[in-house]
């Protein structure tokens, strides 16, 4: 039994890490309505490679190795060996099952991320999971970092103009959600030219706006 459960954390120590980078790497980016099972597999086993490929070329795979068998000790050393060594097994698991990964995780969304917004990618993006942008809200607002909006909101009496601020505090969901939502963290009534009086514009506390965007008749950016 206790040989069925190291095995058992082995495996998963080895495979974990690579799962972590290649959900990681999602992040702050569209995605397809339906990734598969294989697809993820397949990915987070490439990135397992990598990494413990990495941490096995320092050497540092092969001193743990060495000194959870006990392979130079005595028949009892061997048996006790990982017992004496939680601190080193602790520390290995840390760094390279979710320190590392979860860097370069991050790494990977921000560049695949920058790669997209720019429009131009090459086929080593795509090869590390970049793709072109299927809906154009996403590929606006996964390029915006900060504008105004004027948003048209249809209702049963005519419709409502609004100006709001898409700024830090402020989100904008991508695919696969639908209907995409907005958040706007304020937002002003404004007339059909976005113009907003002083005393709303003035108006404390301010306001955020949520928005659907199957309620949107129309959506404006305003590059100011």
């Amino acid at each position: 039994m206790p040989d069925t459960f190291l095995g058992l954390a082995i495996a998963i120590a080895f495979v974990l890490p690579g799962f972590i980078t290649a959900d990681l790497a999602e992040s702050r980016r569209a995605t397809r309505a339906a990734r598969s099972d294989l697809e993820l597999i397949l990915r987070g086993l490439v990135y397992a490679l990598i990494i413990q490929a990495a941490v096995a070329a320092t050497g540092w795979t092969q001193t743990i190795v060495d000194d959870v068998t006990g392979s130079t000790g005595s028949q009892v050393a061997k048996t006790e060996a990982w017992t004496e060594h939680l601190p080193e097994l602790v520390t290995f698991g840390f760094v390279v099952g979710i320190l590392i990964p979860t860097i370069l995780g991050l790494l990977l969304s921000e560049w695949l991320r920058r790669a997209e917004q720019c429009g131009q990618l090459k086929f080593w993006h795509y090869a590390a999971g970049g793709r072109d942008y299927r809906k154009a809200w996403d590929f606006v607002f996964g390029r915006q970092e900060g504008t105004f909006l004027l948003v048209t909101v249809a209702e049963d009496n005519g419709v409502k103009h609004f100006l709001g601020k898409y700024g830090p505090d402020s989100w904008a969901t991508q695919a696969p959600t639908q209907p995409p939502e907005l958040y706007l963290e304020e937002a002003w009534p404004a007339d059909e030219e976005g113009f907003v009086d002083q005393e709303t514009l003035d108006r404390k506390p301010t306001r955020g706006m949520w928005v659907a965007a199957d309620k949107v008749d129309r959506l404006e950016i305003l590059h100011l």
